[in-house]
């Protein structure tokens, strides 16, 4: 293939990238997983400008008179090193997008990243052992004997972290963060693509458009997704919700219950401490649904901040004593959410439990939960600016 048009593929998927980091930027929020999608923009756009580079040190654009032999190899081996690094950053990414703890250890991130590191110790001393790839002197590029390993290496990192977001992503209640994470599960999937196709279309830059497309539709997918996500909570919105509660009425498999939460006396919340403190306080309640919610059941209830300081989860079960004891998981991650917090009141919450009745639609269900919610709050202990021992009641009826 002509180099100079395989620079340009690289100089066009360059732009491509830098959009997204700008894009992603501008509308990033501030997440580990969201901070680590950045790193991992940053580290391919510049894994593509290195073969960008290569292609014109290659034909001698650049360079021309100092050693363009030298230069090819010098932004070959850039290449192949941070490409390793660029999907270690992917793996982490992938990881934490999952919400798991397996990269949160400096220790794990080094001993994960031995194979990687050795791969890239390869590419460095390439120019003496020609195990990765060899240049000739009339610029001929030709892959080696060691290539396969290290393009298995990346594929082993990126399917490992792949199966396991595909695996989470069959129970997952939200559909658009399902399609998120089957996205991003899809990464290695491009990557595999690549790698056999680039045996048939010779040097065409395979890997370069593989992982822009992969990159473009998980930006999209993570756009669309935002637009579902309640901005200072991060748990599904109002909008999400509706949506979600008409499809799971149609189709359930147990017992459907909605659970309608009303943070107590939020408006002296936000009167005594101010409305950052009040922000602050909606995070915690959903930080405490999310604990509750998620246990270890592979139908986890599904949460989404209804409006203002209203929550609601939607949960199925097979009988109510499960969601009393749900009820009783959300006041008590609740309590201890506000002692670790260490705020000078005592945050609760009432909770209106309804199960779904034949006949009912969308608005009838929350209407039913809305009334039951009222019922517990006219009962409610009154606010206090200070610690308590035992966690708020909970009132379920049908």
């Amino acid at each position: 293939m002509d180099g100079l048009l395989y620079s340009e593929i690289y100089a066009f998927a360059l732009i491509l990238i830098s959009m997204v980091l700008i894009w992603n930027h501008k509308a990033s929020d501030h997440s580990s997983a969201g901070i680590w999608f950045t790193y991992c923009l940053i580290a391919f756009a510049v894994n593509f400008a290195c073969n960008f580079l290569w292609g014109f040190a290659d034909h001698g654009v650049i360079f021309p008179k100092v050693q363009p032999y030298f230069w090819s190899y010098f932004f070959k081996v850039a290449y192949f090193i941070t490409l390793n690094i660029a999907t270690f950053i992917w793996t982490i990414y992938s990881e934490t997008e999952q919400g798991a703890d397996t990269f949160k250890s400096k220790d794990n991130i080094r001993f994960l990243f031995v194979p990687l590191g050795f791969a890239m110790f390869l590419a460095v001393i390439d120019p003496w052992t020609h195990l990765l790839f060899v240049i000739s002197p009339g610029g001929r590029y030709e892959r080696m004997s060691l290539y396969p390993f290290q393009m298995g290496l990346l594929l082993l990192y990126t399917s490992i972290t792949a199966f396991r977001m595909l695996d989470k992503a069959r129970y997952e209640v939200n559909e658009q963060r399902r399609i998120q994470m089957r996205l991003i599960g899809a990464f290695p999937i491009y990557l595999l693509g690549a790698w056999i196709l680039s045996f048939f279309l010779g040097n065409l830059p395979l890997f370069c458009i593989a992982i822009t497309c992969a990159i473009l539709n998980i930006y999209i997918g993570n756009s669309t997704n935002q637009i579902s996500i309640d901005k200072l909570t991060q748990i599904n919105n109002r909008q999400n919700l509706l949506g979600y509660i008409n499809g799971v009425i149609r189709s359930h498999d147990l017992q459907l219950y909605l659970l309608m939460i009303d943070v107590d006396y939020f408006k002296k919340v936000n009167d005594n401490f101010g409305h950052q403190e009040g922000d602050a306080a909606l995070v915690r309640v959903a930080n405490a649904l999310k604990s509750a919610c998620g246990g270890n059941s592979k139908k986890r209830p599904y949460i989404a901040r209804y409006g203002g300081d209203e929550f609601i989860v939607v949960a199925e079960a097979q009988n109510e004593e499960e969601i009393e004891g749900l009820c009783r998981q959300i006041h008590d991650k609740l309590y201890y959410f506000n002692i670790w917090s260490s705020v000078p009141y005592n945050l609760t919450v009432s909770i209106g439990a309804v199960r779904w009745q034949e006949g009912m639609d969308t608005m009838a269900l929350i209407g039913a939960a809305d009334e039951k919610l009222y019922e517990v709050k006219a009962a409610r202990e009154p606010f206090q600016i200070k610690p308590r021992s035992v966690p708020h009641g909970i009132n379920l009826e049908d």
